[in-house]
């Protein structure tokens, strides 16, 4: 479905021309962490460069894994970016800046000189929980890492908030035929952390090993190996900050702003990231107490959600500003033409353009096999326009 706009400007209708294939280089910094409910780099790179042009504030309140942020940088704009999710906040601070390899590799190697020399003393009832996922090896060395920047996360330094970073990616996913991995963990089909007992039954089915190599700062090397850009881009501003409140982070007028907000309560952004949480010194059983999303709600609080966010945006835009926003339809829930009937009497955004993207069976979430890449098999890219 396309609503045609009445306004002379760049158009949906052009987005999806040879059979909705797009041109497009694909940039390794987004591995640096696969994190799930990530719409395709390559639409956001199309995105940016129809409705923006070089020089332009583009900013991105529900910033996930930098996706936005990052594309933005490529495209020469002027990138701008914030979450409440301190993992989004890590990953996307990540990708904000130019770095010198050398550097980190320097960190890396003092990293693991420090850690020759590291005193461990077990927490005999968190290792019981992690040993499911990692060998004991492999625990003592991330839980040196978790003390000396997980920890810290909050304050570190550009370098050591991508070393950090790439660890969160490299945690745990699948090992080779060869038993070989770039990841920590034991086998794991999915970038979210699945539960205990599933992991424990699924490796007993399958006679799973750990990965052969338990020299974390060794896969760390790799990792940055394959996904350093050399390129110098413009520089990023990232926030942890709350998206309902967006008009007030950055105290700047944008000429686009460009996101996703969170789903209506089919995902746990923090319950399918807890390993990673972990690292970053979080406990499993508090997370929803330590970090309170907006991802929890039922369809009248949602309603209520985005509509403050709404509000919020248009009164951080310029004059003629666009808020371009990628949301799915939720099965047996709500379909979001229907839900923004509801809610636009109570907002100032004029929809100008509405395309239905069925490519929503490709997402991250759904090739994960999670609940929320089964309840969107649509993706609604909307423009309003201020």
């Amino acid at each position: 479905m396309l609503i045609k706009s009445t306004h002379n400007h760049a158009s949906l209708k052009y987005l999806f021309n040879d059979d909705n294939k797009f041109q497009f280089q694909k940039n390794k910094l987004h591995e640096i962490c696969p994190y799930v409910a990530m719409y395709p780099p390559k639409l956001v790179n199309k995105l940016i460069k129809t409705f923006t042009k070089e020089g332009d504030l583009i900013y991105d309140p529900f910033s996930g894994r930098g996706t936005t942020l990052l594309e933005a940088r490529i495209a020469k704009r002027q990138a701008y970016a914030s979450d409440l999710n301190p993992l989004s906040f890590v990953i996307t601070k990540a990708k904000s800046r130019n770095l010198d390899k050398s550097k980190i590799l320097a960190r890396i190697e003092q990293l693991e000189n420090k850690y020759s020399h590291y005193k461990f003393q077990l927490n005999r009832k968190d290792y019981d929980y992690m040993k499911t996922y990692f060998s004991k090896n492999v625990y003592h060395q991330l839980c040196f890492i978790k003390n000396e920047l997980g920890r810290k996360w909050k304050k570190l330094n550009d370098i050591d908030t991508f070393i950090l970073s790439c660890f969160l990616g490299i945690l745990h996913g699948p090992t080779r035929k060869d038993g070989t991995s770039l990841f920590l963990s034991i086998s794991m089909s999915n970038t979210n952390a699945m539960s205990k007992n599933y992991v424990d039954n699924y490796v007993k089915k399958h006679h799973l090993h750990f990965p052969i190599n338990e020299n974390i700062f060794e896969k760390l090397k790799e990792k940055i190996e394959k996904v350093f850009c050399e390129k110098k881009l413009p520089i990023g501003n990232v926030k942890m900050k709350d998206a309902k409140k967006c008009h007030q982070i950055f105290n700047k007028k944008f000429d686009c702003i460009m996101t996703s907000p969170p789903y209506l309560n089919i995902f746990n952004y923090t319950r399918e990231n807890w390993i990673r949480l972990w690292l970053l010194d979080y406990k499993k059983d508090n997370l929803n107490k330590a970090i309170k999303l907006d991802d929890n709600h039922k369809y009248k609080e949602y309603k209520s959600f985005l509509v403050e966010f709404l509000n919020s945006a248009y009164k951080a835009l310029k004059i003629n500003g666009k808020l371009i926003m990628i949301i799915g339809d939720v099965e047996n829930k709500y379909k979001f033409l229907n839900l923004w009937q509801e809610i636009k009497n109570d907002v100032k955004f004029k929809l100008k353009e509405h395309y239905i993207d069925p490519r929503a069976n490709n997402k991250s979430t759904r090739k994960n096999g999670s609940k929320a890449g089964r309840a969107t098999k649509v993706d609604n890219i909307c423009v309003f326009v201020k």
